[in-house]
């Protein structure tokens, strides 16, 4: 049998517009502080625009904080209301110094009219993620993380219409491909007959993998394998065997490191991509 020289590669396809992690807003619930993975007064075009002229010029803004602010909202009365909007200010005697401060009554009369706070978001209708305590995945792209305990919201007119709340974590410690340190640790988990396949000798092969699915015991139940490569056509039979095979072999490894996330059970957060080079 011949050696397979493969490497790992990650794939991850996001929507987000940023593509480093974003901080949220704060949210209070029943006097607990939740991070809101959403900034609600962007859902209205007008308050938001108003609000980017009203903002002081001097703010921070990070690559994680574009805005530079942070709404602070609450859930009263089952509402959602907006308590006030904080932004770090840089010290203009001290550069490497910065001090944070609440929008003026002022400041916000510019964006919000006549309205006082606190002010009840009825333009607000989404639902949203809230997250507290450890973060047990993250990817660093917008919002793309979940918490140990999680609080899902939906507002309609900004009214809390459906809440549940989730405790999230590991259930079953074992292998991950995310956790993967090289080549080698990988082909002793996973390794395909290279004799199986003539046409893919020399070839790069990607395998794609998505949709998979384990049970309380980190056993794969199921998942979606495709095999591409850029010199041969994908109805290929050697890479749909490839392919068959391989999601075998996925099949084959236990425990897979498996978490148990708003009520479902994930071994794999986003899709990946291991490529085989095999040998000619």
């Amino acid at each position: 049998m011949k050696k397979i020289l493969l490497f790992l590669m990650a794939f991850i396809t996001t929507t987000s517009a940023h593509a480093t992690w974003q901080e949220g807003d704060i949210l209070y619930v029943n006097g607990e502080r939740w991070e809101l993975l959403c900034k609600p007064i962007g859902w209205d075009s007008v308050f938001y625009h108003k609000l980017k002229d009203a903002l002081p010029k001097d703010r921070v803004k990070t690559t994680a904080n574009w805005s530079g602010y942070t709404a602070a909202w609450s859930v009263k009365n089952n509402k959602l209301v907006l308590d006030s909007i904080l932004v770090e200010i840089y010290d203009k005697k001290s550069p490497l110094k910065t001090n944070f401060r609440k929008l003026t009554p002022d400041e916000l009369a510019k964006v919000f009219g006549n309205r006082k706070l606190p002010i009840a978001a009825t333009w607000f209708n989404q639902s949203v993620v809230a997250g507290k305590g450890k973060v047990i995945w993250y990817l660093h792209s917008g919002y793309h993380r979940h918490y140990a305990q999680e609080l899902h919201l939906t507002f309609k007119r900004g009214k809390v219409a459906k809440r549940k709340l989730y405790n999230n974590g590991v259930i079953v410690d074992g292998f991950s491909i995310a956790e993967i340190k090289s080549a080698e640790e990988l082909r002793q988990k996973i390794m395909l007959p290279s004799e199986k396949y003539p046409l893919l000798r020399g070839k790069r092969v990607v395998f794609s993998i998505k949709q998979a699915r384990a049970d309380e015991f980190g056993n794969l139940l199921d998942c979606e394998v495709k095999a591409h490569s850029r010199d041969i056509p994908d109805n290929s039979p050697d890479l749909r065997q490839a392919a068959i095979d391989f999601k075998a072999a996925l099949k084959a490894v236990k425990p897979w490191k498996t978490w148990r996330v708003n009520g479902k059970l994930i071994c794999l957060f986003q899709n990946w991509g291991i490529g085989y080079q095999f040998n000619p």
